[in-house]
């Protein structure tokens, strides 16, 4: 009869403890799912980076059509990236330094 008690009790623990871990699960893979999608997003943000660099390395006709600004939409790792592109501004030349008179 004892033994019965303490086989119940045993049991009933780990019930008890199985019921408080499924929440925690649960809260795992929720997190794990959120961490996913951000690194999807990332990849789809990287691809889109990497097309417009193709197009400007490749494509005939594209950085001519720079002197406004692209925009696009890429379809990539089930996301939709939306692209802008722009010219980069010419960098202005360094001032030449002059020699001072008494370096003369």
């Amino acid at each position: 009869m004892g033994g019965t008690w303490v086989l119940g009790l045993v049991l009933l623990a780990a019930v008890w403890a199985l019921a408080l871990a499924l929440p925690l699960a649960s809260t795992n893979l929720l997190g794990v799912r959120q961490e996913e999608q951000g690194v999807m997003e990332l990849y789809a943000a990287d691809a889109g980076v990497e097309h417009a660099l193709w197009r400007a390395g490749y494509e005939v006709g594209f950085t001519a059509s720079l002197a406004t600004l692209v925009d696009y939409t890429l379809q990539t790792n089930g996301r939709q990236v939306d692209i802008r592109v722009a010219a980069a501004p010419t960098p202005t030349p360094a001032p030449t330094p002059t020699p001072h008179p008494s370096q003369g």
